[in-house]
């Protein structure tokens, strides 16, 4: 016989009854910290900062000339090839002169034929101030003189107009550089007048304190001022003078002159 808890009439009653079912456990969840808590998008009220490449420091660049249409070619040729630069202009000589004492440029670009003062003369006084401010002379003069009087006077290079705007920028880097600036035509000159210079003072038989006499002499200097480059009295220049005239078969200045710069045989 069954025990009472297992009576039939239970186990009908037990089995008849509907399952009941266990609640399921919360989920167990970590809190939500404030370093855990997602942050709200809101779009910034800063401004977006783009950092832009250092610029390139100005390069000054003065013309000397008193033609005014090629300072206006010169302001293009910049604005096209070398932006970063800025042009300085001045149409006569003594004006810039009186302003390279105050604030020099980094280069200069001097036409020859200018009235008052040419371009040559300005280009000895400018060196004579600054002597480590390159001029690079800026002309239509084709001739062997006005090219060796403005390398005596001290110019770093010699450009022909016209000439295309490419090779003018080329020539200022170049000064910039310490590097002589000279377009190709003027290149073929030099080379055809050093070769001339050479036989010329080989057979001369000059000595090394006539030349840089004579080298003086080209450039238009008295003989105090020749003195003051070389360091000796005026006297010894004039002593110096004979022998080189009498070797060069020349009686005056400026017979040594031309003849030195192959102007005449």
């Amino acid at each position: 016989m069954l025990p009472d808890i297992f009576q039939p009439w239970q186990i009908q009653n037990e089995l008849a009854a509907p399952v009941q079912t266990l609640p399921a456990p919360p989920a167990r969840t970590r809190p939500m910290t404030p370093s855990r808590m997602p942050e709200k998008l809101t779009p910034s009220k800063d401004p977006i900062v783009i950092e832009q490449p250092p610029s390139l420091p100005k390069i000054r660049v003065a013309l000397v000339d008193d033609d005014q249409s090629i300072h206006i070619a010169m302001r293009q040729i910049f604005k096209n090839w070398a932006s970063h630069w800025a042009l300085e202009s001045f149409l006569d000589g003594n004006e810039a002169i009186e302003r390279f004492r105050e604030s020099p440029p980094h280069v200069v670009l001097m036409d020859i034929s200018m009235p008052d003062v040419n371009g040559i003369e300005c280009t000895r006084r400018v060196k004579t101030m600054l002597p480590q401010l390159p001029v690079i002379m800026f002309t239509a003069r084709m001739d062997t003189e006005s090219f060796i009087l403005a390398m005596i006077a001290g110019a770093s290079g010699y450009l022909i107009k016209p000439i295309p705007s490419f090779d003018i920028v080329s020539a200022i880097k170049k000064a910039l550089e310490g590097m002589p600036a000279l377009c190709m035509q003027t290149e073929k000159s030099v080379v055809q007048w050093l070769h001339g210079l050479g036989e010329g003072i080989s057979g001369w038989g000059l000595t090394s304190r006539e030349q840089q006499i004579i080298l003086h002499l080209c450039s238009n200097r008295s003989d105090k001022e020749i003195a003051q480059h070389l360091g000796i009295s005026p006297g010894t220049v004039h002593t110096h003078l004979v022998p080189l005239f009498r070797k060069m078969g020349v009686h005056t200045r400026d017979e040594a002159k031309r003849k030195f710069l192959g102007l005449e045989e």
